[in-house]
Order: structure tokens, then sequence, then C-alpha cells
């Protein structure tokens, strides 16, 4: 039944009814394009030949219990792509930029190896 014959049964029983239309979305630029992004370097090669030369790093979120509740924490980390240890981490309760300092204070008492790469999925 479309709209228009909706609207007449109804107003010959003396019935109100206001049918909206669906809009379609309109079309936004997202956050990537409307910042000049660096190339991808590391382009899915997830290997590296040496320590600490190829290092990705990430934030999950770990529930836990306090206070007979349960909560979001944040697990910021850094991993060696050489042999998949993780090499700097900080939990945090709150996930805002001193999360992402703290990890790479954390990173920065390590020694890398000449021309080491740090890639980030960018986040939300």
């Amino acid at each position: 039944m479309c709209e228009t014959t909706l609207q007449r049964i109804m107003s010959r029983n003396h019935q109100g009814a206001l049918i909206r239309r669906t809009r379609k979305a309109k079309p936004q630029a997202g956050k990537a394009t409307q910042q000049k992004l660096p190339v991808n370097k590391l382009d899915r090669e997830f290997h590296a030949d040496k320590p600490m030369f190829r290092l990705v790093t990430d934030v999950t979120y770990i529930p836990y219990f306090e206070n007979d509740e349960w909560h979001w924490g944040y697990l910021s980390l850094v991993q060696d792509l050489f042999d998949r240890s993780i090499v700097a981490w900080v939990f945090s309760r709150t996930q805002d930029n001193a999360l992402a300092v703290s990890t790479l204070q954390i990173l920065s008492f390590r020694k890398f190896a000449p021309g080491a790469m740090l890639h980030s999925d960018r986040g939300s």
C-alpha cells in the first residue's frame, strides 16, 4: 500500500498521521580524508629480520572487576615483529592521549635498531 493511499484511508476515518519519508544519509568526509596521512610503509609485511626494527602498537579493551562492578580498562602495547614479544605496555582506566604518550615513554628506554619503524592503525 503506498503512502498516499494510506493517507486517504486514514483521512476518511478522521484519523491523522504524519508519514515521514526516509532520508538518505549524506556522504561525509571522514577523518582520514580530512588530514594528510603518511604512507603505509609496513604494507602488511608482519615480519622483521632483526629485533626492535619493526614495531606495531594498538590499544585493546580489558574488562576488570572492582568494587562489586565490572569496568573497562585500556591496554596500550607495543609488539616487536621479530619475535612477537611485547616490548612496552601500559594499562589505564581511561583511553586518552596520556595512555599513548605513557606507552611511548616506556618504549623510549629500549634500544632500537637503525631505521626502526613504529606502525599504528591510527585508531578511532
